[in-house]
């Protein structure tokens, strides 16, 4: 057993190691890139630090403007979807069931998580929620009252890696979410495998920027870290045979007329198996996992082929938005030189050139110099911004506005299409097709966290 068990151990940690290597050679950078645009911070990357710190740096963040535009429009007061019945005979059972998933949906605030996984999508590629019950949660009114409760939680695009070989993300073979637990939490929660991590003699693990899951520019990775383990939790798909009754036309069991015994057939199921790491050291395999589906439920912003991992909306703007930014840069110096203008100082003027850089710009200050006044200081020429540089910034900015989705139409300025009834809705529909894609995406994803939230009340909740 013990060997088995190191065996598996190993397995883990390869297919794990693969999956952090893949991401990080393929999608860590566009990840940090990405947010530090949208977040307004891009000048805190590394390939941006070498401007003067004298600079005044522009901060309008367009990038995040039309994102947020966009988003806008895509959000709705609510997702969830409708039950369908399979058959006359289920009408009632799934009318009721509607009502319990929508209740149950209201109370996940699930319409937040949804929201939450297309902006991440949408800014990085993949947005994640993941979905799991608390058996100690205890909640309900009178005659409701109930222990156990699903839960619903968003993941980190920088905290989830994928099966690096499936050509989508509906056939991987395992995912993992990465998380961070404290010393006193397992000691509440799971105290085996505090047990086993001293014994295994693993310390907390301290977080520096640039570990796996910490990428993102302007965090202060360092503080507080060395109380916190690392844990990562794989959710593998595995191969097993089970024996089923064989059912005729009616859906009847079949019976063996000679032993009066049921009729058995073997057929090949998918198991789902989580697993729990911490460094190279397995901690544990939970095996009851119920489900043939993960719970962690993906949101992609557009799909790609032989990838798990998506396209954004945001690639492709990143640089047009740093193109702007430093041309607003430009024409924020220019007109500081003119409240904060610049001094030539000629060494026999007999001025202290330190007063003057102190008080050159102070009102009412008298200087007393030798020769000529004109040869003993001088303001500089106001430098001035090439209006071509504006124009070139303006386009920049409809470009990002027009590579988002965002124009005069689609955020409600349809011109003179207005007159007619054909003509505005001519124009809505010009400028809402391309919501279509991604619309399309986050039904399918609606539909799945739907499919597990009701196999989830299905299965817990059924004794309610």
């Amino acid at each position: 057993m013990f060997e088995e068990n190191k065996k598996l151990e190993k397995e883990l940690v390869k297919l794990r190691d693969e999956a952090v290597d893949f991401r990080s050679s393929t999608r860590d950078k566009e990840y940090v890139n990405n947010m530090a645009h949208y977040e307004g911070v891009h000048w805190n990357l590394a390939e941006n630090k070498n401007d003067s710190p004298f600079m005044l740096k522009s901060d309008i963040n367009h990038l995040k403007n039309a994102i947020d535009l966009r988003l806008g429009s895509l959000f709705s007061e609510s997702y969830y979807g409708e039950l369908a019945p399979l058959s006359p005979n289920d009408v009632q059972n799934i009318e009721t069931l509607n009502i319990l998933y929508r209740n149950e949906w209201a109370r996940l605030n699930a319409d937040d998580r949804v929201e939450a996984a297309i902006k991440a999508g949408c800014i990085q590629d993949n947005g994640y929620t993941e979905i799991s019950f608390d058996t100690g949660a205890i909640f309900g009114g009178t005659g409701t009252r109930r222990e156990g409760s699903i839960v619903l939680k968003d993941l980190s695009t920088s905290d989830v890696y994928l099966d690096p070989k499936a050509p989508n993300i509906d056939e991987c073979e395992y995912m993992i979410s990465k998380s961070k637990k404290t010393k006193n939490w397992l000691k509440r929660h799971r105290p085996d495998w505090l047990e086993k991590l001293k014994n295994e003699d693993i310390d907390p693990t301290s977080i520096l920027e640039g570990e796996e899951g910490n990428i993102y520019t302007g965090r202060d990775y360092g503080k507080s870290a060395t109380e916190l383990y690392h844990i990562d939790t794989m959710y593998r798909k595995y191969p097993e045979e089970v024996e089923i009754d064989v059912l005729d036309d009616e859906g009847e069991p079949l019976i063996d007329k000679a032993t009066g015994e049921t009729l058995k057939e073997k057929i090949m199921i998918t198991r789902i198996k989580v697993h729990y790491l911490a460094g190279d050291t397995l901690l544990g395999t939970d095996e009851d996992y119920p489900f043939d589906e993960f719970p962690i439920i993906p949101f992609q912003w557009e799909a790609i082929p032989q990838s798990p991992y998506g396209i954004p909306l945001v690639r492709g703007l990143t640089t047009p938005q740093k193109v702007a930014n430093l041309i607003e840069s430009a024409a924020n110096n220019v007109a500081m030189h003119y409240s904060t203008p610049s001094w030539l100082v000629s060494e026999e003027s007999g001025l202290d050139i330190n007063k003057v850089a102190k008080l050159a710009n102070a009102v009412g200050v008298v200087w007393k110099v030798s020769g000529s006044v004109n040869d003993a200081i001088k303001q500089m020429d106001y430098p001035e911004v090439n209006e071509q540089l504006i124009g070139i910034k303006n386009s920049f900015v409809e470009h990002i506005q027009s590579y988002a989705g965002i124009n005069q139409a689609y955020i409600g300025n349809i011109g003179t299409a207005g007159s007619t009834a054909e003509g505005t809705n001519s124009a809505i529909n010009r400028a809402t097709v391309i919501d279509n894609a991604p619309i399309k995406q986050i039904e399918k994803y609606v539909e799945k966290l739907s499919r597990m939230i009701i196999k989830f009340m299905t299965r817990y909740y059924k004794n309610q």
